[in-house]
């Protein structure tokens, strides 16, 4: 966000698929969440923690892995295992930003849309909802029947979508 800010002539426009920016408060369920997954990864459990990630961001709050497509639930399960088996490199110290990025999403002059699916965590939702509402001119798609990863849950309507604002942002 900041960069559309300071360099607005660089991209026709921006796409933020359920934004949480720098200055979000995330709600009971994320913190909630985020308490587990760190429980889950001191024990070593990083099949568990890859089912818990699987729970809160692909199925989200209303629905459960018999909701959801088995092959997609197998395959980012894999996928988040194994990207808790990446070591963290030696020496390298996380250096956190102390930037809200809600406070300036007013100076963002460009097109912009904000996609969000509607079976994602209330907290998140919630916020894209904030964040489409400050940026002046900002388009705002919910889809139906997608949580988080909505993408990977429906890439056809995604795309679409994308393809579409990203054509008339350009003038085509």
């Amino acid at each position: 966000v900041y960069k559309r800010q300071v360099y607005p002539e660089r991209a026709a426009g921006l796409v933020l698929v359920c934004p949480v920016l720098g200055g979000f408060q995330p709600g009971e369920a994320v913190t909630s969440f985020n308490e587990e997954e760190d429980v889950l990864l001191e024990k070593g459990d990083l099949e568990g923690a890859a089912e818990l990630n699987m729970r809160m961001w692909l199925a989200g709050p209303n629905r459960d892995k018999n909701d959801m497509e088995a092959n997609l639930w197998s395959q980012l399960a894999q996928m988040q295992y194994e990207a808790f088996q990446v070591p963290e490199p030696e020496g390298v110290e996380f250096i956190g930003v102390d930037f809200a990025a809600v406070e300036r999403l007013g100076g963002i002059s460009n097109p912009v849309l904000v996609l969000q699916g509607d079976e994602d965590v209330p907290s998140v939702i919630e916020h894209a909802c904030f964040v489409s509402e400050r940026i002046p001119e900002a388009r705002f798609e919910m889809l139906a029947g997608v949580g988080h990863m909505l993408s990977l849950e429906d890439p056809v309507e995604f795309n679409r979508i994308v393809r579409t604002f990203l054509l008339d942002s350009q003038g085509g």
